[in-house]
């Protein structure tokens, strides 16, 4: 995510992929799954937003506090 990436899920969390955001490659990373995702989310690493698709979400960075 700081490097031109986005992370993006379907609508349940699964199926991780991270996207180039200059070019629009993707990568699916093997050891990350809806738990990873999860996980990130309580800890108030990244937060939902919306894709670009339906049922797509792209994940943001959450602020500091």
């Amino acid at each position: 995510m700081e490097h031109g990436y986005q992370l993006e899920t379907d609508s349940l969390g699964s199926g991780p992929i991270l996207r180039n955001l200059k070019n629009g490659e993707s990568i699916r990373p093997e050891s990350v799954n809806r738990n990873t995702i999860k996980v990130l989310e309580e800890r108030g690493l990244i937060r939902p937003g919306k894709g670009k698709e339906r049922l797509t979400l792209v994940w943001r960075r959450a602020k500091q506090k």
